[in-house]
């Protein structure tokens, strides 16, 4: 089962996908399956193709995988970030009562912690970092989103709409973590998490702008459906 399909030829590859190194410190994907970590088990394949790589996972009853790829997100012409990292989840649910919870968090590479500042906005929760050089954002779609995919039955199940709340999305002090309502046999659901690195160079917003960015964009830019 392929959630995430593509034309492009790929090869398998043996990295690990849950953690990309930052200059401000590593970033951590993580999913929670009935408090089951992802971590805590090894991928079945990884496979990698351009600029992207998808993980898959069996666990709990759900096929779970994991598209990273990094792209160029549509940004006013005046901005510039130095790179930007999209990491992608679907789960197909072959059971009952199946609670996922999402998380990215930033672990800092120096004994100096950073704290993270909320700059969300419309259809957007975000948390932003810096250090002297650089600016870094992680971004995700708020529960206004969510809820009209789950309407739309677009990579959220009908029966999630107007049961996804402001409180599913909680702003971490180094990340951003996200509780859906338990899955029902044969959902599919899509969570999308954006990361964004600009030098202190660029405009100071350009981090913020390129984690709002729709999942058609980011699924077109890496050759995906």
């Amino acid at each position: 089962m392929n959630l995430f399909k593509t034309s492009l030829p790929t090869q398998k590859v043996g990295l690990n996908p849950l953690i990309y190194p930052s200059p401000l410190g590593k970033i951590h994907f993580s999913l929670i399956i009935n408090e089951k970590r992802i971590e805590n088990f090894k991928p079945l394949e990884t496979r990698c193709f351009q600029k992207t790589i998808v993980s898959t996972w069996e666990i709990e009853s759900c096929h779970i995988e994991l598209l990273q790829t990094h792209f160029e997100p549509k940004i006013p012409s005046s901005m510039k970030v130095d790179d930007c990292l999209a990491g992608i989840w679907r789960i197909k649910c072959f059971a009952e009562e199946v609670k996922p919870i999402f998380k990215v968090i930033l672990s800092s590479n120096s004994s100096l912690e950073l704290n993270g500042i909320v700059e969300s906005g419309e259809g957007l929760v975000s948390i932003s970092f810096e250090n002297t050089d650089m600016y870094l954002s992680i971004g995700t779609e708020d529960e206004d989103y969510l809820n009209n995919r789950a309407l739309e039955n677009q990579g959220m199940p009908n029966h999630f709409f107007g049961k996804i709340f402001s409180s599913a999305i909680e702003i971490l002090a180094n990340g951003i973590a996200v509780s859906l309502p338990c899955l029902k046999v044969q959902d599919c659901i899509q969570i999308q998490f954006i990361v964004a690195l600009s030098s202190k160079k660029h405009h100071k917003d350009s981090c913020w702008f390129s984690v709002e960015q729709s999942p058609e964009h980011i699924l077109k830019r890496a050759g995906v459906v």
